[in-house]
């Protein structure tokens, strides 16, 4: 018993400045540890976010690009709104054409006119303007003159997305050209469809149009700004969405893309009789 008594207080513990000290070593490399997973994961999730930006924002400058190809600008639907001051889409269709025939309305045009294309050079959808180029809705139309497209940003919940709204055209005075138009039957309720993911929301729009004339109506004009075949030049810039930037430390990741298309309709559309 005794002896027994003895070897227990041979036994030697840690000392308490042992203890702090073993315990300040773990807390240190935990403290490290955890420091290089958080930033680790960080860094991975900035990746896959950027991917994935980049990715979306290719895609919708890409659907864009896709109805550019598939019709033309739509002179007629810029006019309207920049020097008729309507105040709805598909509005006074044909005034952009009479306007080249030196009419007041499209009713007292006769395309056989040896007036045709003369003395109509200041015609723009926005005179006098050198921001002209720059608009931040686009305006197309299909090659028959029967169907308009209009894209551009909407707010959703406090986020810019890409929308896009189509409108059919009707002959309401059997003159075989559309002068009456309205949504299409996809687009009757909400008028504006988003086209893109809400992934990522769409921090900057801009068309850039030319010509700023309609070549097949200014025909009788040959100065190079006018003689070309119509295109537009699309810059979008996106960030992801408010819910996809959870865990990422730093700045938003952002990404700015550029593209220019030219228009595949080779042929005028019809906006008078």
């Amino acid at each position: 018993m005794f002896q027994r008594f003895i070897s227990v207080r041979k036994c030697k513990g840690f000392t308490l400045v042992e203890t702090l000290v073993a315990i300040s070593i773990f807390t240190i490399v935990m403290g490290i540890s955890i420091s290089l997973f958080v930033n680790t994961h960080a860094s991975s999730t900035r990746t896959k976010v950027s991917r994935m930006l980049y990715e979306e924002t290719r895609i919708a400058l890409e659907r864009i690009a896709k109805e550019v190809r598939g019709g033309t600008i739509d002179y007629e639907e810029y006019w309207s709104w920049h020097r008729e001051g309507t105040t709805d889409y598909g509005e006074n269709y044909g005034e952009y054409a009479a306007e080249f025939f030196g009419v007041d309305t499209k009713a007292e045009v006769n395309r056989s006119s040896e007036n045709i294309g003369q003395g109509r050079d200041a015609i723009v959808f926005i005179s006098g303007s050198s921001s002209a180029h720059e608009q931040k809705e686009l305006y197309l139309i299909n090659s028959n003159g029967t169907k308009k497209t209009i894209i551009k940003k909407q707010d959703f919940s406090g986020e810019d997305r890409l929308v896009m709204m189509r409108m059919s055209g009707t002959d309401t005075d059997g003159d075989t050209i559309s002068d009456s138009w309205v949504p299409m039957a996809d687009y009757i309720t909400t008028n504006f469809q988003k086209i893109q993911p809400d992934s990522i929301r769409i921090t900057d729009l801009k068309f850039f149009i030319a010509p700023l004339k309609d070549p097949r109506k200014a025909f009788a004009e040959f100065e190079n700004a006018v003689q070309i075949q119509p295109h537009v030049t699309i810059l979008i810039t996106a960030e992801p969405s408010a819910s996809e930037v959870v865990g990422i430390r730093g700045k938003t990741p952002s990404i700015t893309l550029q593209t220019t298309v030219s228009a595949r309709a080779q042929n005028e559309v019809k906006s008078l009789k």
